[in-house]
């Protein structure tokens, strides 16, 4: 014990006396630090920081450590009965003393840390600029992924309405129509049993079909007969329908199986246009080709008691067909075509109809995606597919 310090490493109790090495723990000093690593980044040097001063509790970074042991630089401590430093609380109505510099910077995502004590954990003091700048750029980047959905949705439509246009009638076969009748019922799919797959006799005699530009659902409704103007049956083929639009460019196109037409007889096929066609219906090209299936037997079908219904929904078709052929038949094709006042084509739907048993009857309907206001009349044609 002196009245001055006698050599390094001397401490200055609260009684003003100075004590030799080493200062024992005092009550209020934080608990000893456990050295870091030697290649530990952010920390310091072996033997640097083993013997300086901790900060108090929190993280506040304390002032620079004394020069040579022989008590502070600078000027004069004021006599308010307190150490400055060293662990040791200060006198009544002491002020605190002024903060030191700052300790080096932690470890990248580590906050700042007093000098001589390892670096706290990131949180409380950190820099978040970082993270909120991150947030900020996903979010940014969702809101722009929304934006591109939605202007991508496929929405061509220019509003709700179920309104239809008659459009006239396709323009791009130049045929004879069949003679004017305003029977509201037809067969289909007679003649023999034998027949060939030639397709040289068919052609398309009418056709019709409307355009839907505010439809929610479908572009058109379109309406095509088909006649066999050869001697034998025509069996197992295809009829291809080729869509465009006001453009002149090809938007779809719809194949049809068909098993069966007779010699002389006619076949009708009505169909939903389902492709987007934001320039509407143009008109419509016809081919037929060869199919697949085998032999097709004996027998017609016979379609009786059609009625048609049209509600702000659809136009809706009841009908009843007889078999003549003597074997069960399932999943067969139905369609519909709708004619005007003027017995002109406007469209045309299609269904299925699950069974018609050997040689007996079965009712079937079938209904359009978009309403049809002006038909007044519809044909509907039963037909297998193919055998």
């Amino acid at each position: 014990m002196s009245d001055a310090p006698q050599g390094p490493d001397w401490w200055q109790a609260s009684d003003d006396k100075w004590y030799p090495p080493p200062r024992p723990q005092m009550p209020g000093d934080p608990e000893p630090v456990a050295a870091a690593p030697a290649d530990a980044p952010g920390f310091p040097p072996p033997g640097a920081a083993a013997d300086a001063p901790v900060g108090p509790p929190g993280g506040l970074p304390l002032g620079p450590p004394p020069t040579a042991g022989y008590g502070p630089s600078g000027p004069p401590l004021p006599s308010y009965g307190g150490p400055p430093s060293g662990g040791f609380p200060a006198g009544p109505g002491a002020p605190p003393g002024p903060p030191g510099p700052p300790g080096p910077p932690g470890p990248p995502g580590m906050g700042p840390s007093p000098f001589g004590a390892p670096p706290r954990p990131g949180g409380g003091g950190n820099n978040r600029t970082p993270l909120f700048i991150a947030l900020a750029v996903i979010v940014a980047a969702v809101v722009v992924a929304t934006v591109v959905i939605v202007t991508n949705s496929g929405d061509d439509h220019a509003g709700p309405t179920t309104t239809t246009t008659n459009h006239p009638n396709d323009t791009k076969v130049s045929v004879p129509t069949i003679p004017d009748t305003t029977a509201t019922t037809d067969g289909g799919g007679g003649g023999g049993g034998g027949g060939t797959t030639d397709v040289k006799g068919l052609k398309v005699i009418e056709s019709g079909f409307t355009s839907f530009p505010n439809s929610d659902f479908v572009s058109g409704s379109y309406g095509i007969i088909v006649k066999n103007s050869g001697t034998d049956a025509v069996t197992n083929f295809t009829v291809n329908v080729d869509i465009y639009d006001k453009n002149d460019t090809v938007i779809g196109t719809d194949p049809h199986t068909i098993a069966k037409i007779g010699p002389g007889e006619v076949f009708g096929i009505g169909y939903d246009i389902t492709d987007k066609a934001p320039n509407g219906i143009g008109k419509l090209n016809v081919t037929f080709e060869k199919g697949f299936g085998g032999n097709v037997p004996e027998g017609a079908f016979t379609v009786s008691n059609v009625a048609i219904k049209t509600d702000q929904f659809s136009t809706d078709v009841t009908y009843t067909v007889a078999s003549s052929y003597q074997s069960d038949l399932r999943d067969l094709e139905s369609y519909a075509i709708f004619r005007d006042a003027n017995h002109k084509i406007i469209g045309g739907a299609f269904g299925s109809l699950p069974l018609i048993p050997k040689g007996g009857r079965a009712n079937g309907d079938l209904q359009s995606f978009e309403p049809l206001p002006g038909a007044v009349t519809a044909n509907v044609y039963v037909d297998k597919g193919f055998f």
